[in-house]
């Protein structure tokens, strides 16, 4: 199972329905994208009995904003994995997990701990996808930069106690979903998303590695709808 840490930066979000499930860019631009482009294959007929049907429930999504940044996962469930993934920020920029769904469904993503290096390394930002057979692009429910939801650095002035930062929401198959993390700055040095940068020492175009962690005993998950 995987978890990131994520951070709000604006006060808007995009929302994303059925026909949004899409690569984020295409040629490095931001929010640019292929319209005709689906998550999933819809086959020549559609139908009741396509197998390539997105389930009914995926097309209803969780309304609203998204959760606040920390939390502490009410009633949520916790998927134990023996996974421990790392991204840096120029090698290696991304880096693939396991998160386990005990059912399908949408779900809030939240993590015990992301970045932990403190003010030595400002830009431990990421952001992440889930992939599956219903999304096959991975997107989130919501976004903050293009398509991806950026969790950014949040133990520059110490991570608050006992709290869980979150990730992202996403729709997950019931059993294992693959995870795969990246690093934010490879997208900040493209152009993409400056909001989340933060400057002073340890930038992204430093040499500074911003090592960013997530470790598969530490996830947990609620459910969104």
């Amino acid at each position: 199972m995987l978890t990131l840490g994520l951070t709000l930066a604006c006060s808007e979000y995009n929302n994303f329905t059925l026909n949004d499930v899409r690569e984020p860019y295409d040629d490095g631009a931001p929010g640019t994208h292929d319209d005709t482009a689906d998550g999933w294959d819809d086959g020549e007929e559609d139908g009741d009995d396509d197998p390539d049907d997105p389930p009914d429930d995926y097309e209803d999504p969780p309304d609203g904003d998204p959760p606040d940044r920390f939390g502490d996962c009410d009633e949520g469930i916790s998927s134990i994995s023996d996974d421990a993934i790392y991204v840096l920020s120029w090698s290696d920029t991304e880096m693939e997990g396991t998160v386990t769904a005990p059912l399908k469904g949408w779900y809030h993503l939240y993590s015990d701990s992301i970045a932990e290096s403190g003010a030595s390394q400002r830009n431990e930002s990421a952001f992440f996808r889930v992939y599956n057979s219903t999304n096959s692009y991975g997107t989130p429910r919501w976004a903050n930069c293009g398509y991806e939801w950026i969790v950014q650095d949040a133990d520059n002035d110490g991570f608050p106690s006992g709290s869980r930062i979150y990730i992202g929401t996403f729709w997950l198959d019931e059993g294992d979903n693959q995870l795969v993390m990246h690093h934010y700055c490879p997208l900040y040095r493209s152009g993409n998303c400056p909001t989340f940068h933060i400057e002073g020492d340890a930038q992204c175009d430093s040499s500074s590695v911003n090592s960013v962690h997530w470790y598969g005993d530490g996830v947990c998950l609620s459910t969104a709808n």
